[in-house]
């Protein structure tokens, strides 16, 4: 406060000036803990993740998995429950949570290994990254990259989020040095596709394209396609869609085409043209 008093920028109190509140939307604040002894707790529990892999660990059971992913393909779900389910028990550390919300970012435990996190959260912008979940992201490779983590990506997302806002944010700057991350980054990713994959938004969660996982895998609900599918739709048959002959008419023949193009779009589809590995049920995620 005294030096911003003496530059002639006003008089502020100290807790005014970048408190806590401020730095854990924007990043500066990886982890927010209640006290000091929280915080040395977590720090061992954080620095672990690079003294080796546990010899000893717990896994849930993974039948309950598959009740999490709603049937309905247009339903939010919460992946932080998967995520907490999947990985070892209590292994899971979310960094930056409220930050570029569309993505979920932290580090976990695979049967004892550590492991780099990266989901998508469908909750948020419908999982869309947007230029702050990208930077988000990027941190996430480049601490993978500095700590020789393997990166496991979780995908939901129709893409990258578009639009004069999102401009105005420098959303080529931002989403480009995602892809510049995924590029310089060495250690495996393993790609677990559990809804939507679209665009170039979910080549970035997967390193910058869908030859880059080691593995790649998709959960029965998987979706795969340039850009989602109702937006596909609307602009593909722009002229069909305008000339049905009726309101009526005119969503019998949105439903129809949308349907054709979700059945193309099918994980069993991709995994048939080698754009995937396979398709397994989410309890065998783990064994995956």
């Amino acid at each position: 406060p005294t030096m911003i008093e003496g530059g002639g920028l006003g008089s502020w109190e100290p807790s005014d000036i970048g408190p806590v509140s401020v730095h854990r939307k924007n990043g500066v604040v990886d982890i927010v803990v209640a006290d000091e002894a929280a915080a040395t707790a977590m720090t061992k529990r954080a620095l672990s993740c690079v003294q080796g892999t546990l010899s000893e660990f717990q896994a849930h059971e993974q039948g309950a998995l598959s009740a999490m992913m709603p049937s309905n393909r247009r339903y939010a779900f919460d992946v932080r429950k998967i995520l907490h389910h999947l990985f070892d028990v209590g292994s899971f550390i979310e960094t930056r949570p409220d930050m570029g919300r569309a993505i979920v970012s932290g580090l976990a435990r695979l049967e004892g290994r550590a492991v780099a996190v990266l989901a998508s959260d469908c909750r948020h912008l419908g999982g869309a990254i947007d230029g702050e979940s990208a930077t988000k992201a990027a941190a996430l490779y480049e601490l993978a990259e500095r700590w020789k983590l393997p990166v496991v990506s979780f995908i939901d997302t129709p893409g990258f989020m578009v639009g004069p806002d999102s401009e105005a944010d420098g959303a080529p700057r931002l989403m480009s040095e995602l892809f510049i991350a995924g590029a310089t980054l060495t250690q495996p990713i393993i790609a677990i596709f559990l809804r939507r994959a679209y665009g170039l938004g979910a080549m970035a969660m997967t390193g910058g394209s869908f030859e880059v996982p080691r593995y790649a895998v998709s959960w029965p609900q998987g979706e795969f396609g340039a850009m989602g599918l109702e937006g596909a739709v609307q602009l593909g048959f722009r002229q069909e869609l305008a000339d049905a002959s009726d309101d009526t008419a005119r969503q019998a023949l949105f439903d129809a085409l949308l349907s054709e193009m979700y059945a193309k779009g099918r994980a069993t589809e991709a995994a048939s043209y080698l754009e995937i590995d396979a398709v397994i049920q989410p309890e065998e995620t783990r064994a995956a």
